[in-house]
């Protein structure tokens, strides 16, 4: 039994609806599960904080169905979150303060879940 495989499918119980909207305008359909908030360090000349969200997707919501390579998210790109109450968020993608990367592997096996960073606050939809 692949504990991987366990996590993945544990990981889409507390899932929100979501919609990935690409900068070339297409979108995908998601399962998103909240991560963690975090209020992540800049360091420098004038140190800051900047709030992260991190959300997680099982990686085959993410693959292009006629390529089979992984759609990932980039600058400009928008996640479109459903909360449990109803209400649309919509959070913008961006990179993650301690690797600078829009994405990640959720787990330290790659190829199970990604993990997507989006600025905390969201904008609320009508």
């Amino acid at each position: 039994m692949n504990p991987y495989n366990t996590l993945t499918k544990l990981g889409d119980v507390n899932s929100l609806d979501a919609t990935l909207a690409k900068r070339d305008g297409t979108t995908i359909a998601l399962h998103v599960k909240p991560e963690t908030f975090a209020a992540e360090t800049l360091q420098g000349e004038y140190a800051n904080a900047i709030g992260v969200r991190t959300w997680s997707v099982n990686v085959s919501e993410l693959l292009n169905p006629e390529t089979g390579a992984i759609q990932t998210p980039e600058q400009g790109d928008v996640l479109t979150v459903i909360g449990d109450d109803g209400t649309v968020r919509a959070y913008s993608i961006t990179r993650g303060v301690a690797t600078g990367r829009y994405w990640d592997w959720l787990y330290t096996r790659p190829g199970y879940r990604v993990k997507v960073y989006t600025k905390y606050e969201g904008t609320e939809l009508s």
